[in-house]
């Protein structure tokens, strides 16, 4: 797909740089705007104290987790494993945990009849189904999301939240300092990797943590389309470092 594109709104400055060093891309095409997946966490923090996301017991404990789709048949042991961890440390510490649908990957339904049994327990919360902006205000309200998604590397950073982030689904993508990796889904490590998490500064996390634009994304990424120049050179690709020769 990045090949077919004639410009690029890359999310970061480092996958603007291997736009152009790794695809050969023209560095006149490629633009550092951020990602629209961004927008949503403009005023969560804002969003979650008027919903009441921030009220209740603390520690506050988000569960979101999916399958690993290399090993769909464990996926409901790993969630309970998860869920046996959070209640030695997030519950004896007189918190909350909301549990969170995961997505429709093989072996969901595993996590599902997890989730079944999981929820009904003292201090678990299922909620099956949250908007993106009200799921972006319930984490700026946390004090720690735990499992394997991808908010945890994406999103959870520009919050300072502390994240647990269990098992390979992730593997290969780029950390910020406010991950706590734990490759086993056995309860004590799972149990560690929570109490390390609970006890990271967060202060700390927001200096070493990306930071939002000043603006939303979507404005830079409407400039660039604005700026486009419908002539011949915009339709003409070439690699960077191409003598021009056809």
């Amino acid at each position: 797909i990045s090949k077919l594109a004639h410009f690029h709104c890359a999310a970061t400055a480092e996958d603007a740089r291997r736009l152009v060093e790794r695809l050969g891309e023209e560095s006149w095409r490629v633009r550092c705007t951020g990602s629209p997946a961004w927008e949503r966490l403009y005023g969560a923090a804002e969003r979650g104290a008027r919903r009441g996301f921030a009220a209740g017991r603390r520690p506050l404990a988000v569960h979101l987790q999916h399958s690993e789709t290399s090993r769909p048949g464990v996926a409901g042991s790993q969630f309970r494993a998860m869920a046996a961890a959070l209640e030695e440390i997030v519950l004896a510490r007189g918190g909350r945990v909301v549990l969170l649908a995961p997505n429709m990957d093989e072996g969901s339904e595993n996590v599902f009849a997890a989730i079944d049994e999981v929820k009904r327990r003292p201090g678990f919360e299922f909620v099956a189904n949250l908007p993106p902006g009200d799921f972006a205000a319930l984490l700026a309200s946390s004090d720690v999301l735990v499992g394997n998604s991808s908010a945890g590397i994406l999103e959870a950073p520009f919050l300072a939240l502390p994240v647990v982030n269990a098992g390979n689904r992730q593997a290969g993508r780029r950390r910020a300092p406010n991950v706590v990796d734990c490759p086993s889904f056995e309860r004590r490590a799972l149990a560690g990797a929570i109490a390390r998490a609970l006890e990271l500064d967060r202060d700390r996390l927001r200096e070493g943590c990306p930071a939002l634009p000043p603006s939303p994304p979507s404005e830079a990424i409407l400039d660039v389309l604005r700026r486009v120049d419908a002539g011949l050179a915009t339709f003409q690709k070439r690699l960077e470092g191409q003598d021009g020769r056809p």
